[in-house]
């Protein structure tokens, strides 16, 4: 079977570019629920039905391009985590982005910084979900130190998937193709 077609493929194309918007729609997307901040109806669907599809397509060609390898389950879990927190819970997504970050670094397929980045950041926002007071509250007061680990940790999770965009770039020009950089 012809590799190079069908949805699989298709997914590993977009994936690294969907990852690198999506990492940066998700910016917007955890600034606003911590914060609750109100967006008009048509708005606020737009960035959550973005962030999900975004985020969701991206992870998925990255998982498919991990293929069933041992240990791959961890990413797989760390999918299913991050679109259910994404729909219902904060500490959720924390959690998915943090099995997401250990699937990438252990794989052979990905580069190893994106996945540690991708972890730390997950804990980083974890750590602002659970000892700021007010978080997902439109009375939040997030104090000086929460503001700045969420926006580094923001910030990481972006580059993180900006990242693998960049690393996952073929010296041919074909972005999305997986390349093998560990050893068989």
């Amino acid at each position: 079977m012809d590799s190079t077609r069908g949805p699989a493929a298709w997914l590993r194309r977009v994936a690294p570019v969907s990852g690198a918007v999506g990492g940066l729609v998700f910016f917007g997307y955890w600034s606003v629920r911590a914060r609750e901040v109100t967006l008009q109806p048509l708005a606020g669907a737009l960035l959550d039905v973005a962030t999900f599809l975004l985020l969701g397509t991206a992870v998925l060609g990255y998982l498919l391009a991990e293929g069933l390898d041992t240990g791959s389950w961890v990413g797989w879990a760390g999918f299913t985590v991050l679109l259910q927190g994404l729909l219902y819970s904060p500490p959720a997504v924390c959690f998915g982005f943090v099995l997401l970050g250990i699937s990438i670094a252990r794989s052979k397929v990905h580069p190893r910084a994106p996945g540690a980045l991708l972890a730390a950041s997950g804990l980083a926002l974890l750590w602002t979900v659970y000892y700021s007071s007010g978080f997902d509250r439109s009375h939040a007061d997030l104090g000086l130190v929460s503001k700045a680990v969420m926006g580094a940790a923001l910030v990481g999770v972006a580059a993180a998937l900006v990242d693998l965009l960049l690393l996952e770039h073929d010296p041919d020009g074909h972005l999305g193709e997986p390349r093998h950089v560990g050893g068989a």
